[in-house]
């Protein structure tokens, strides 16, 4: 039946039946009709009858589910369906006897003559049944346990006549052991056949059966389900027999004696005879056809209507078109097609042939119309007629002796006797293998895997190889020689496609070509001297297109061309496939859902079989459900499909899931194991399950999913077995290595919508130390990306711009120690393991970055957990450069090693760079000198560079290291505190190769650190910790603790070194000063707080065995995040005492700046606080070499070596100085404009120009209620007191800057916002952000109180100040309003600091650098230093990108006598503006990459501090600066950016130093954006820059008409907009080009031609006459040869 049909009858059918019938009711209605919404609520009253088993065993009991007795009846309603029920079925005993298992819920009863003819199935019975199986039921939380024919123990839908019964049974993989896949059993005599469907779904049924009319012992049975009119099948079977009475019946039941089930049926229908589904009137044809194809119903199925001699009955069992003489239009009537010929009357072209089949029965010659290939010659009659031109009734056309195909696949004519193919033999050489895209089968003496091909010699003597030759063009046969030796008889060589061209070494033989796995021709020829080239052995006129991995050749028997099922060089070749199945492909797409839908899967590959499983198990050939039809996806569901066909290879296994987190949310809340999962301990390994609904009843549906929706999603999926069964990964913890590693799919669903989703198959591990403990039930994992499991690479941005896109391994973590999931404890955070690397990371070090997802195992919800990089080979090869194989990688062995250390990249081994620098270490440690401390960093004494030295130590990178860890007290890496002192937990990797830097140290596993634990307060001291001492002369327990050490004790530089790197984190709002480390620290929580309720449902209940212990959740959570901060707060403190204590920073404090850097007004100068204990104060300002990483900074006032830098200037502490004293510039008391009327202010009241003229004013205290004020205020009558009262004034200070800070001391009632010229100083925490006007205050002051805040002097300009404060009441009926306020700047320091000012003024961006010296103690302070500059900072303000290079022109030739490497995109560009009316300071401003899709997309480049950008100014930063300066001599460049544009288009995005967006758009190389930027030599130019101008509006840009774009200036003349090109025509033809463009009077315009848009000729030049702002001019001679021509209109000089 045509498709179009059946859809159209579907929707027929809906509209007449409602929601819950597919099927109408036969013609007269049923014999015998149950429905579950007619019965009542009680067991006894829900039975139609009752029946006693012959033994008199199995009685019923009366009772519902769950009211007592195990299993039962009820009435429950039907989900979605209002007002509908169905009948609970529950069989919940395993044992025989009165109230076992044998539950009788419907049966005819016989007494009262309600039984069936005994012969009723012979003549022909009808029924009809709806059904589901529920996932649990009253006594049943999990259910069902499986159901089974009665055959097999459980028997449901039964019909039983005198001669044996039918039944039907459904059931669900891994509850029943009949069951290894979801669907229908189905008795076959006593046997049974399987249907594949979804059981817990509504299953509607309509079943005929009757006795076959030419076998009596079979029954014809047809099944029709959920509406359809075709049988989902069809088939003969045997009535299966017992040892029941032989009387008829049917029934509805439960029957076994030993299992569990639960089943329940909407109704259950019976009709004595055949009945077709949905025939109402009984005419033989089902009313959605008659309907479909008629008015009505009144048609009979004997009736012809289009009269062609085929009544509709034979109409609808064909499938035609009851209304035409000829459905499928082949020019053959459906008689004629159906009594003659015996073709498809359906369809045209009945053997696909293409051609119809009245074209081969009318045909010259005629041809078979049943019968692709009428002559065997393997071409289609179609191909022979239509293409090739040959007789398809004779297999071999020209007679020479090969059939037509074979010279087709050959590429030879089938029409010319002289072109013959060259047919393998036994005869001679043969090419009989080859693999045009290897991945490991065979590597070379280089360590590379090229292409091979193999050579045979399948005759019975030697041949010599000489005069051989291989080829991959058919037209030069001799293109390369193969060597000369002698191959054996049965013999094999492997030569090499390679392109190396060589002989050896280790006999290896390299071709001078590589082959293609797209397909190309691939030869062997003989030179037989005069008489030519032979051609041996071809693939032509091409092989086919090639898989990796799988090797192209013969078929060792038939000498047929194929795939070889397996790759076998240098032996016999086994079987080959025709090809391989088209991949599997999904109508629905893997991802979040929360409506049902149906699942459709695809294979191209005509025949394919595919089948599928949603349990996690790989489908194969034989095992998972056959896909029939659509699956009908309701929930989270894991589903995973290959397609197979014989003799092809199968397609790869494709695995989707679909998240319906509404199903998440409750997933297995009453802790039942899910199907398949282990119901108890295996091997000691503990499980827990389910979502704990003390947890999730807290919290409303939506804020679950937004839980579960907050970060993406991590699902893995794998057979079951390999994670549980007795040899699984999971219940084996402690096993490692790659034995213990099973294969997985691993796929990412981003819920945000930012990324696509993306899957890729890996190989699984458990990862971790102490977390592998059997009593853990929440492990952590490894993944790996390997060629044996796909694509060899995780291609996929996990950490967006932050980091690389290729992954070949990667950590999933989760919090162990101190976790609800592993220990029940409350101080999880999810935090503390990662605030270490973030750190790391901010530092500017290189660090292994982490991302939070929730985790699902074979579609079982896991938690959170948190992805981790691996600090090994390929990291560094991503992030440091060079090649993975170059990289050594050092790291603790952790437990299996024996917590030695260990390379697991590279070598440790004596001579190793490791050995190199721990042996420069110890030497070092023993006999100090600054030249060995300078030789480990690759320097020389005077620390500059020495090429002839390997750098084997990063220094700052161990100082930053080791602050980290000192900072964060990590008591368990690198020495820990549980192990006596064994190093754990840190890696380092260096680069052999690259001798330019040292070894790279990361932090690892933070768990234990930042107040976790009860070591915390004895152990948190990691920098004068005594662990590991009495092992540091052991290089086997090597790790960077031991190397800090031996450094901190003997080389006075590097402990300078360390207090500089020190002062810069805890000093002046540093990295880690308490407000920063709690900045990052928030980034992360307030992640984790968005998803944690997630995880307690998941595992706040894991640890809590007794019924009283409340399960761990959000406020355990957050009580823990608590103590975390409290740590914070006093840690930064704690720490210095550390290091003071280790002689890591000086007891001599360092000199501190008024403003630490910063904007600074033009001519304004540093004031300096200076310790007491200095003699002096040694300073340096300027933009020279000021690396303070380097050792020869030229801008640190000491030397290498500690003398004072003789250009440093000098402040003398005994001189003293220009003091600077406490000044207050508000007092108590004075006068300040208010407003209290109630009124919505907005914001521009806070700033200086706003007009408060009409403002009232009075001196301070303002307010009302406490008798203490000086001016009452309204605010609002009593009772109806206005939220807000507004308060300004202006202050006059001098010089702000020579402050250290403002104190503001505010009195108040109830909460305030401060604002400081316009923007925001301060804010109470009783006042929400950005509240409006009429929001009240949540905290309640009873009289008044006074708060002292500090507002850093940054805040203030120098001259006229601003200050505005708005008083938030707390209710409407408050009684008291206060206000008041003092301002006072305070001098920088303290009592032990004296003010100095540096004489020299700041007129430019600059560094200033100082030092504190003690001349008595010859002791110097750690650096402090600040970038001042006088310019404001870039912002999408003043900054936007104006123009963009991305597909340049070809490099020519004076370029390449350059550099003969260039290429076009060497010449990229991106050029920025200032459209400020200023200067811009875009130090610290950067281009980023971005995460799109799954790609990363831009570039990257950071402004060094101070580049300032004048007004109209613009900026250029290129890809190639030697190239850039070849084509553009005379620009400067701010320098080089990384990675390339890409020619398609990406993303651009250039940050301020904050981080926020200045600009960020994606261009592209298509209309309507300017096509001539992409390869034709023009740039793209902003047309109007300016804030208003979108930058990702193709309108916006033009390409530039300066051939190779004007970078650093503006194109001048400007083009002119061209409104519009059209063509004058002359009939047919073009004639001439009419160019409109926009003018203006008296002024002289070019019109100009070109062909490429690089060359430019002249058609016209003048004034022209202008008609509203428009002109044209006419092109009378354009060329008109069919290639492109480009107009534009210019402005003359």
């Amino acid at each position: 039946m045509p498709p179009l049909r059946l859809t159209l009858t579907s929707t027929l059918l809906l509209l007449a039946t409602g929601f819950s019938k597919d099927y109408l009711p036969p013609g007269g209605g049923w014999d015998y009709l149950f429905e579950g919404d007619g019965a009542a609520g009680s067991a006894t009253e829900a039975l139609d009858g009752t029946w006693n088993h012959n033994n008199s065993s199995d009685q019923w009991d009366g009772t519902a589910p769950g009211t007592g007795n195990p299993g039962g009846i009820s009435v429950v309603p039907v989900s979605g369906e209002p007002g509908n029920s169905a009948l609970l079925m529950v069989d919940a005993v395993t044992t025989s006897g009165t109230n076992n298992n044998r539950r009788f819920a419907l049966t005819h009863d016989l007494a009262s003559g309600e039984g069936v003819p005994e012969d009723f199935l012979d003549d022909g019975a009808t029924i009809a049944f709806r059904m589901r199986l529920p996932t649990s039921a009253g006594d049943l939380p999990s259910a069902p346990d499986g159901l089974n024919p009665h055959s097999g123990g459980k028997g449901m839908i039964n019909l039983r006549s005198a001669g044996g019964r039918i039944s039907f049974a459904m059931g669900m993989a891994g509850k029943d052991s009949s069951y290894q896949q979801n669907g229908m059993l189905i008795s076959d005599g006593n046997a049974t056949f399987f249907q594949a469907l979804d059981p817990t779904e509504w299953n509607e049924f309509w079943v005929t059966t009757r006795q076959n009319s030419t076998d009596s012992s079979l029954y014809d049975l047809r099944v029709y389900r959920n509406g359809s009119i075709v049988p989902l099948l069809a088939r003969s079977i045997r009535l299966s027999t017992s040892i029941d009475a032989a009387y008829p019946y049917l029934s509805l039941q439960l029957s076994a004696t030993n299992q569990t089930a639960a089943v329940e049926v909407d109704y259950f229908a019976f009709k004595d005879g055949m009945h077709l589904p949905n025939d109402s009137d009984g005419d033989a044809l089902p009313d959605i056809w008659e309907l479909a194809n008629f008015p009505d119903l009144a048609q009979s199925g004997e009736d012809d209507t289009e009269s062609d001699g085929l009544t509709n009955s034979e109409e609808f069992n064909l499938g035609t078109d009851p209304n035409l003489a000829d459905t499928d239009g082949d020019g053959l009537s459906d008689i004629l097609e159906f009594n003659q010929h015996g073709t498809n009357p359906t369809l045209a072209d009945s053997d696909g042939d293409n051609l119809s089949d009245r074209q081969e029965l009318e045909g010259d010659p005629a041809t078979n119309p049943m019968v692709a290939d009428t002559d065997g010659d393997e071409l289609t009659d179609g191909d022979e007629v239509l293409t090739h031109g040959s007789n398809p009734l004779l297999a071999d056309t020209d007679g020479d002796g090969y059939k037509d195909g074979i010279e087709v696949a050959f590429g030879y004519d089938p029409n010319d006797p002289e072109s013959t193919p060259t047919v393998p033999t036994l005869d001679d050489l043969l090419i009989s293998e080859f693999m045009a895209d290897n991945n490991d089968t065979l590597t070379d003496s280089d360590g590379d895997t090229p292409d091979w091909i193999e050579l045979w010699n399948p005759t019975s003597s030697p041949i010599s190889l000489a005069g051989h030759y291989l080829t991959d063009n058919q037209q030069v046969p001799n293109k390369w020689a193969l060597p000369a030796i002698t191959l054996q008889p049965d013999d094999y060589v492997i030569i090499f496609a390679s392109g190396k061209d060589r002989f050896g070494p280790g006999n290896q033989w390299h071709t001078n070509f590589k082959l293609t796995s797209n397909g190309e021709y691939l030869g062997l020829a003989r030179d037989d001297g005069e008489d030519g080239f032979t051609l041996l052995s071809e693939y032509a006129p091409t092989y086919p297109d090639q898989k990796e991995g799988i090797s192209y050749g013969l078929n060792a028997d038939s000498l047929e061309h194929g795939y070889l099922r397996a790759p076998s060089p240098g032996q016999i070749n086994g079987e080959t496939a025709a090809g391989f199945v088209a991949d599997t492909t999904f109508n629905i797409d893997r991802g979040f859902f929360d409506t049902p839908f149906d699942l459709e899967i695809t294979s191209s590959t005509e025949g394919a079989t595919i089948r599928y499983t949603t349990n996690g198990s790989t489908p194969t050939v034989n095992s998972g459900s056959i896909y029939t039809q659509p699956i009908r996806i309701s929930n989270t569901t894991v589903l995973r499909a290959a397609a197979f066909k014989d003799n092809y290879f199968a397609t790869n296994v494709d695995t989707q899931t679909y998240l319906f987190l509404d199903d998440v949310r409750t997933q297995y809340a009453n802790g039942a194991a899910p199907s398949g999962w282990p119901t108890g301990n295996v091997n000691g390994q503990q499980f827990n399950y389910g979502m704990d609904p003390d947890i999730t009843s807290q919290y409303s549906a939506q804020q679950m999913i937004d839980a579960l929706s907050a970060v993406p999603s991590i699902s893995l999926v794998t057979d079951q077995s390999n994670l549980t069964a007795s040899n699984g990964i999971y219940t084996n913890p402690g096993s490692r290595g790659k034995l213990w590693e099973r294969p997985a799919s691993f796929e990412i669903l981003d819920s945000s919508g930012l990324k696509d989703h993306t899957q890729s198959n890996c190989g699984l591990r458990i990862r971790g130390g102490f977390s592998r403990s059997t009593s853990n039930p929440k492990h952590a994992f490894r993944l790996f990306f390997r060629n044996e499991y796909g694509a060899g690479k995780l291609n996929y941005p996990l950490f967006e711009g932050d980091g690389t896109d290729q992954f070949d391994k990667i950590d999933l973590r989760t919090s162990q120690n101190y976790s609800w999931s592993f220990q029940g404890d409350g101080n999880n955070t999810f935090l503390r393991e990662v605030l270490g690397r973030d750190l790391q990371g901010a530092i500017g070090q290189p660090y292994t970055k982490s991302r939070y997802y929730h985790l699902y195992l074979n579609g079982v919800y896991w938690g959170l957990f948190m992805t981790q990089e691996r600090a090994e080979a390929t990291f560094g090869e991503a992030y440091l450069g060079g090649d993975s194989d170059d990289y050594d990688t050092i790291k603790s062995a952790g437990n299996a090693g024996g917590y030695n250390t260990e390379a697991t990249d590279g070598s440790m081994a004596g001579g190793s760079d490791w050995y190199r620098l721990w042996d420069l270490l110890r030497n070092q440690r023993n006999a100090p000198t600054t030249a060995r401390f300078m030789e480990m960093q690759g320097l020389s004494p005077d620390g500059s560079r020495n090429p002839g030295l390997p750098v084997y130590l990063d220094v700052n990178n161990l100082i930053d290291y080791t602050l980290i860890i000192g900072y964060t007290g990590n008591y368990d890496a690198p020495l820990s505190d549980f192990l006596g002192g064994a190093s754990n937990n840190w890696f380092a990797t260096r680069n052999r190769e690259r001798d330019d830097l040292g070894f790279q140290f990361f932090v690892h596993d933070g768990e234990h650190s930042m107040g976790a634990g009860g070591r915390w307060n004895n152990a948190n001291d990691r920098i004068n910790t005594g662990n590991g001492s009495g092992q540091r002369n052991d290089y086997s327990r090597s790790n960077p603790a031991f190397m800090h050490f031996d450094l901190e004790e003997s080389t006075e530089e590097y402990r300078l070194r360390f207090a500089d790197r020190a002062h810069a984190v805890l000093f002046n709002n540093g990295l880690l000063t308490k407000d920063s480390v709690l900045a990052i620290l928030e980034n992360r929580r307030e992640i984790v707080e968005k998803v944690i309720i997630a995880e307690a449902a998941r595992w706040g209940d894991s640890k809590r065995t007794n019924w009283w212990q409340r399960a761990l959740g959000e406020s355990d959570w957050r009580n823990a995040v608590n103590s975390l901060v409290n740590t914070i707060n006093s840690r930064r403190d704690i720490f210095l005492g550390h290091l003071r204590t280790a002689n890591l920073y000086p007891d001599l404090p360092a000199p501190t700046y008024a403003q630490h850097g910063g904007t600074v007004a033009g001519g304004s100068k540093v004031t300096i606080a200076a310790p007491n204990q200095a003699t002096r104060v040694y300073y340096m300002i300027g933009t020279g070499n000021s690396d303070d990483q380097d050792w020869q900074d030229d801008l640190d006032p000491r030397l290498l070596g500690g003398s004072p830098n003789p250009n440093a200037g000098i402040l003398n502490i005994s001189e003293g100085g220009e003091g600077v004293s406490a000044t207050t510039y508000i007092q108590n008391g004075s006068t300040w404009k208010y407003l209290d009327d109630g009124s919505n202010q907005g914001t521009a009241w806070r700033t200086a120009g706003f007009n408060d003229s009409g403002w009232q004013s009075g001196p301070a205290e303002l307010g009302f209620g406490d008798n203490d004020e000086t001016t009452i205020i309204n605010s609002g009558p009593a009772g109806q007191r206005f939220a807000t009262t507004y308060f300004r004034k202006t202050v006059n200070i001098e010089t702000p800057a020579v402050f250290g800070d403002f104190e503001l001391l505010l009195t108040y009632d109830d909460s305030y916002a401060v604002f400081v010229n316009g923007s925001e100083v301060a804010r109470h925490p009783g006042l929400s952000q950005n509240a409006a006007f009429n929001e009240f205050s949540s905290n309640l002051v009873g009289n008044n109180a006074i708060d002292t805040l500090s507002i850093p002097s940054s805040a203030f300009t120098a001259g006229s100040n601003l200050i505005a404060i708005e008083i938030h009441q707390n209710a409407a009926t408050s009684s008291d309003l206060s206000f008041d306020l003092q301002l006072t700047g305070r001098p920088v320091g303290d009592g032990n600091t004296i003010t100095l000012l540096i004489p020299e003024a700041i007129t430019s961006p600059v560094w200033v650098k100082s030092r504190s010296y003690n001349a008595d103690r010859n002791e110097w302070s750690a650096l402090n230093r600040a970038f001042f500059t006088t310019a404001p900072a870039a912002s999408a303000e003043n900054i936007i990108i104006s123009q963009v290079h991305y597909h340049p022109r070809s490099p020519d030739a004076g370029e390449l006598q350059i550099d003969p490497s260039f290429d076009q995109d060497d010449f990229e560009f991106v050029e920025v503006m200032n459209i400020s009316q200023a200067p811009v300071d875009l130090g610290g401003c950067a281009f980023v990459l971005i995460a799109s899709g799954n790609n990363l997309e831009g570039i990257e480049f950071t402004f060094p501090l101070g580049t300032l950008i004048d007004p109209g100014q613009r900026l250029v930063v290129a890809a190639n600066s030697t190239a850039f300066a070849a084509r553009y001599p005379d620009v400067n460049l701010a320098g080089d950016y990384t990675n390339r544009l890409d020619n398609n288009g990406e993303w651009i995005t250039l940050l301020d130093k904050s981080e926020e967006i200045i600009q960020s758009f994606r261009y592209n190389d298509a209309s309507p954006w300017p096509e001539q930027a992409d390869g034709d030599g023009p740039s793209l130019i902003l047309n109007n820059p300016g804030l208003d101008t979108d930058p990702a509006s193709p309108s916006s840009w033009t390409a530039s008409l300066t051939l190779d774009g004007s970078p650093g200036q503006e194109e001048s003349p400007a083009p002119l907009a061209i409104i519009n090109v059209e063509n004058e025509r002359s009939g047919d033809a073009t004639t001439s080009f009419k160019i409109t463009f926009t003018s203006s009077p008296n002024q002289i315009y070019t019109v100009e031609r070109s062909r490429n848009f690089v060359e430019w000729e002249s058609l016209w030049q003048g004034n022209v006459t202008v008609s509203d702002g428009v002109s044209s001019f006419t092109d009378e001679t354009p060329p008109l040869d069919g290639n492109a021509v480009f107009y534009r209109v210019r402005v003359s000089d």
